[in-house]
């Protein structure tokens, strides 16, 4: 039984988030993230992976930020490649990929934009202690990240995003290979 829901989720996935010359709904790609619902009870015989890959080919949807220098910016206002962070200063994994992250914003077509869990005040004092964050970080983006984009992943996670608003990779924690590979795909 096992196989076959994940095949049938597959399929799903495919004719959701695949179809050629179609816009697939984020909300309906997010459904094919994971294989639970977050209220049932832990079941240790079940498979509990997450697929980052859901949400490929999907169009990210519109949302307004205000930055920690207090811009009020739109997502759809971008015209480069971006990668959307999220994370909060307690997440190690977090803070450990902040030097790939000023890497990728120092590309010329990449514009990296950091939703952070945290409050202006605690980020701005954490960003004293390291010059060289100099990509955009937006404060209290509980609202963002669970209410706007609804995203099931653990932090740190990562979109890739084309200009046109499509989502063309997922990460969890960056490693140099998926810098190398979202460098790649900017110059493509």
């Amino acid at each position: 039984m096992g196989n076959l829901h994940v095949f049938i989720c597959l399929l799903f996935f495919t004719l959701c988030c695949t179809n050629a010359g179609r816009n697939p709904d984020y909300f309906e790609c997010l459904k094919n993230c994971k294989s639970w619902d977050s209220h049932e009870a832990f079941d240790p015989s079940r498979d509990y992976t997450i697929n980052y890959n859901c949400l490929n080919g999907s169009t990210i949807p519109d949302f307004t930020y205000i930055n920690l220098e207090g811009d009020k910016k739109s997502m759809h206002d971008n015209n480069n490649y971006a990668l959307l962070n999220f994370w909060f200063l307690g997440c190690k994994p977090c803070i450990d990929e902040i030097p790939e992250l000023v890497y990728l914003n120092s590309q010329n077509n990449i514009r990296v934009i950091s939703i952070a869990l945290d409050n202006k005040e605690d980020l701005s004092e954490f960003i004293k202690t390291r010059q060289n964050i100099i990509y955009e970080i937006v404060p209290n983006g509980k609202n963002i990240i669970r209410d706007s984009l609804q995203m099931p992943f653990a932090y740190p996670t990562n979109y890739f995003i084309n200009p046109e608003g499509k989502i063309i990779g997922v990460y969890d924690q960056l490693t140099k290979g998926q810098v190398d590979e979202i460098v790649r795909l900017s110059n493509e």
